[in-house]
């Protein structure tokens, strides 16, 4: 008894020391009340992903384990759900965790609309919900934690602009038609266009934050509009196929903004000498442990902000070095808390 009395106080103090240590750019002022959510343990929790199928997302999951790892001591089960992002998937998904008799859960919602009747029957039924990395929009929820995706995308759109001199034709590799991360950083990266009456978008593809789909929109664009002047991309995989594209077409390298892939940051590092320069926003894998912590720290009765939006670190000519991983795959993210050993197995042959 002593024993695990004294393990379920070290794994709150893991809990507190977590927080703190990626503290934020934005905390709301309303906190959850103290006990509001309190259970005993051991727990049950479910956590509903929305898709699978790109690197972010093996690195995402990791993480994941690796928290629920940390947090053995009073968790007795979890039930994880792939929605595939269908939004119909998911809804099925939730209710059926519900049913289950999950003491919380933990969303990443594949829309910010759709899921809402079904969040806000979680929340009815006093489940603690905790959305995380994508938005949605209600309030009947337990927690939210994110990063600004509206943020990322403006600040690849006005670096974008200013390296164009405000001026050109710029082509725009977009995510997921409808998934929240994508409408966020489009929205932003247009907010900083549109600034720019001289800055014209002559083309738009939906390549799923993935390599190869980012490729083939790439090589149909280009051929299509051979005289863009730049490259504002939803995500660094899609960046990396992008500069992949003009150096096999024996196109000029022009700029194209990126994300923190190892793939696209090893490319920027090699032609820097070049003159190539990109500026790579951050989303961190890391995202999914800040929700387990969130969702036991809450089934503990520890009070807890209802909303925090992390930073999010942008990637410059200036701080490369201090990202870029030569020795470490092509998929693997930087913004992790996992080490090299476990990503090198984690992405062992990719």
């Amino acid at each position: 008894m002593g024993v695990m009395v004294m393990r379920k106080g070290m794994m709150f103090l893991a809990i507190v020391v977590f927080t703190c240590s990626l503290f934020a750019t934005y905390v709301s002022g309303e906190w959850t009340e103290v006990n509001q959510y309190k259970k005993n343990p051991p727990y049950t929790i479910g956590f509903s992903n929305s898709f699978m199928g790109i690197s972010w997302r093996t690195q995402f999951m990791a993480e994941f384990e690796e928290m629920i790892k940390a947090l053995d001591p009073v968790i007795e089960e979890v039930y994880v759900t792939n929605a595939d992002n269908q939004i119909a998937k998911q809804i099925a998904d939730i209710e059926d965790l519900l049913a289950k008799g999950v003491d919380g859960l933990i969303v990443d919602p594949v829309s910010p609309t759709a899921l809402v009747p079904v969040i806000e029957e979680a929340y009815r039924m006093g489940i603690p919900v905790v959305i995380i990395n994508d938005k949605i929009n209600t309030d009947k929820i337990a927690a939210y934690r994110s990063t600004d995706d509206f943020e990322f995308g403006k600040a690849g759109g006005e670096w974008l602009a200013k390296q164009l001199g405000g001026k050109g034709k710029v082509i725009a590799l977009r995510g997921i038609a409808g998934h929240g991360v994508d409408e966020d950083r489009w929205a932003g990266a247009k907010s900083a266009f549109d600034k720019y009456p001289d800055i014209k978008v002559v083309a738009q593809e939906f390549a799923g934050w993935s390599y190869d789909k980012g490729k083939m929109a790439m090589q149909n664009i280009l051929a299509a509009h051979p005289d863009i002047s730049g490259v504002w991309s939803s995500g660094g995989a899609m960046s990396r196929a992008a500069v992949d594209v003009l150096l096999e077409s024996g196109h000029h390298l022009i700029p194209v903004t990126g994300e923190d892939e190892n793939g696209f940051l090893k490319k920027w590092f090699e032609l820097k000498a070049k003159g190539f320069s990109s500026i790579a926003p951050s989303k961190p894998t890391w995202i999914t442990r800040v929700g387990v912590n969130t969702l036991i720290s809450l089934l503990m009765g520890v009070p807890v902000p209802k909303v925090i939006v992390y930073p999010t670190p942008l990637i410059t000519d200036e701080n490369l070095d201090s990202y870029v991983k030569p020795d470490l795959p092509d998929t693997y993210w930087a913004n992790s808390l996992l080490s090299e050993e476990q990503i090198k197995k984690l992405l062992a042959g990719q």
